[in-house]
């Protein structure tokens, strides 16, 4: 998706994110009508709560709704410990 490829360029320019990803039916290519773009960006840290996190980086113009998550390093290094699916499935987008 090029919207996805172009916007993850933008936003990979700020300093404190790591890295930008994806999962869920377009992560699996099983995308149909109605599926939403599940987004995940890893930052280096956060001051806003992790219901707030997305805001500054939430796609407008996306072609299709986006459900943006927004983790800290250490939170994803938890959520890799505990061995939560959301870690297994994202495929990271290049640099």
């Amino acid at each position: 998706m090029r919207v996805l490829s172009e916007w993850g360029q933008k936003i990979m320019k700020d300093p404190l994110v790591l890295r930008i990803g994806i999962f869920g039916s377009y992560a699996s290519q099983k995308e149909g009508v109605g599926s939403d773009l599940d987004v995940v960006i890893l930052v280096k840290r956060s001051n806003e709560s992790f219901e707030r996190r997305g805001i500054r980086f939430y796609p407008l113009d996306f072609p299709v709704p986006v459900d943006l998550l927004v983790y800290t390093e250490e939170e994803w290094k938890k959520l890799e410990k505990e061995g939560r699916r959301i870690t297994k499935e994202v495929r990271w987008l290049p640099r």
